[in-house]
């Protein structure tokens, strides 16, 4: 019945890209504005069946145990609207909302899950010169650090879902940063509120909670010269003829982060640091990404928490065949992850409402992309397989492990 039900949702979503127009930005310019409004919807529908550590049947869509497998869900991966634009030329400014994931685990239309947020907004001045452009920012935006998860869009990805990578230490938040473009070089860097910012939690005239960090980062891409020269980061050139290489390398680090409580007992310090590479030739896109994460805790009393490192690697590829006014692009993704979370919940691949990638184990992805228009509207069709690293037990012992995920996932995507 799930495949019956599955191949009738293709067809449909199918046909639906076939005679979806092709996208477009809406700008409103005068002599002193530029205003452009976009929109970001991203459907997605995804049939799973998986077991826990133990071997017990759970819904990858919500993370809960013992749930009856298969399981099927239709919900929004993405759903934003966002005005960008300038001012004077000098000045820029972008103000996005989102409400992703809405329909995903129980976030039903009469749920406050459906809430708008606020997901970008920010003021920046620019500078351009011959070759060559910077931009310092102030406001919320993501940082400039870990490709996954903050610099690469969302819309450009090679398979509908993030690298596991984006699990590791990643920031969106209220700060300054700097921006530099030139033809072979590009750099940011940023310090912003760290990531559980709690704006100084009350203490005691005794014991006053203690003070909290910033979260700092830089990052550098490096790109071949000439027709090397990849000017943008994405996971897919859809087919364009041409070449291109660029690697990237960043360091982050995430001070005093208080956890625990509340009120909060702990300050938890992260450096994370990582290294991806980009290759283009044609039809073929390839990347390998690689990043570590150092957290050391630090209690307010008694025996701190065992530090943990954290460690994903990953490495896609996917060639596009151009067609007749589209494209078609089979890939393939590997991916080892070890959060070095154990025990029950750690073994979950939909835990704490990530429907991505799984928990620490191996993760192999293929798919099919279906170009209507490039990214701007395009379908992707994936089977996901993941194995478990721990044991299931409520001890976190690692045992011989039975954690298993095995997903099929089909999303339509329109952006412009």
């Amino acid at each position: 019945m799930a495949i019956k039900t599955l191949v009738s949702t293709l067809s449909a979503i199918t046909l639906m890209g076939t005679l979806a127009p092709h996208a477009a930005a809406v700008s409103i310019t005068d002599n002193d504005l530029t205003l452009s409004i976009g929109v970001q919807l991203q459907s997605r529908v995804d049939f799973d069946k998986a077991k826990d550590g133990n071997g017990n049947d759970y819904s990858p869509d919500s993370g809960a145990d013992f749930t009856k497998a298969p399981t099927a869900s239709i919900y929004m991966r993405r759903a934003r609207f966002s005005f960008k634009g300038t001012y004077m030329q000098d000045w820029g400014f972008n103000f996005t909302f989102r409400d992703d994931g809405a329909g995903r685990g129980g976030t039903n239309s009469t749920s406050a899950g459906e809430t708008p947020l606020m997901q970008q907004a920010y003021i920046s001045r620019i500078w351009k010169m011959e070759g060559v452009s910077s931009q310092i920012q102030v406001g919320q935006d993501y940082a400039f650090h870990n490709r996954s998860n903050n610099v690469v869009s969302s819309s450009e990805l090679l398979f509908p879902t993030l690298s596991a990578t984006a699990a590791l230490l990643n920031s969106r938040a209220p700060g300054v940063g700097y921006r530099f473009n030139s033809d072979m070089v590009t750099f940011g860097a940023d310090f912003q509120n760290n990531t559980t910012h709690t704006g100084g939690v009350a203490g005691t005239a005794a014991a006053p909670d203690k003070a909290e960090g910033l979260f700092y980062s830089a990052r550098v891409e490096l790109t071949g010269p000439g027709s090397w020269r990849i000017a943008k980061d994405t996971e897919s050139f859809v087919g364009a003829q041409g070449m291109g290489a660029r690697i990237g390398l960043d360091i982050a680090d995430n001070k005093n982060s208080r956890t625990g409580g509340p009120p909060p007992t702990n300050s938890r310090s992260t450096l994370d640091y990582g290294i991806d590479g980009l290759f283009h030739w044609d039809g073929l896109t390839a990347l390998a990404e690689a990043r570590w994460d150092n957290a050391k805790n630090t209690a307010d009393t008694g025996t701190s928490a065992p530090n943990t490192k954290s460690v994903v690697f990953d490495v896609q590829a996917g060639y596009c065949i151009p067609m007749s006014g589209w494209a078609i692009e089979p890939a393939v993704r590997y991916e080892r992850m070890d959060f070095k979370n154990t025990g029950a919940g750690a073994d979950l691949f939909g835990a704490n409402n990530q429907d991505d990638y799984g928990n620490s184990g191996k993760q192999i992805e293929v798919g099919v992309n279906l170009y209507w228009a490039g990214h701007k509207c395009k379908t992707q069709i994936e089977y996901v397989n993941w194995k478990g690293l721990y044991g299931g037990t409520a001890a976190g012992t690692a045992t011989a492990d039975k954690a298993k995920a095995s997903i099929f996932r089909l999303q339509q995507q329109l952006v412009f």
